[in-house]
């Protein structure tokens, strides 16, 4: 098994989520968490993950069985993976699919009372 943390995040200080996973990634690095970043989006590109990111960033398949995802909730979780969700949407209702993807989450991890 690969000893390091992975994260699957849109990796970009020009987007909200990403300004959050950036800062996650950063914070690990900072207390030696040995980390892989596999940058996700619909247009994704190295060019957008901050210079001292950018030797942590993964390509290829997690070998690990869990991983940390930083994403809206209408992502898809990757399937035989244990996951850490960190997710935030302002709605009083979610769509029923989103709800079925974060039950079969480990954890989902929220950023205020209203969004849990």
């Amino acid at each position: 098994m690969d000893k390091h943390l992975w994260l699957r995040a849109y990796c970009s200080e020009t987007h909200g989520y990403g300004q959050i996973a950036v800062r996650f990634a950063r914070f690990c690095l900072q207390s030696g968490v040995a980390l892989k970043i596999q940058h996700i989006g619909r247009e994704v590109s190295i060019k957008d993950i901050p210079e001292d990111l950018r030797p942590h960033h993964a390509t290829g398949e997690n070998p690990n069985p869990f991983e940390v995802l930083i994403a809206p909730p209408d992502f898809k979780l990757t399937p035989g993976k244990r996951t850490v969700w960190f997710s935030m949407w302002e709605t009083t209702r979610l769509h029923e699919a989103w709800i079925e993807q974060f039950n079969r989450c480990d954890a989902v991890i929220v950023p205020s009372e209203f969004c849990k």
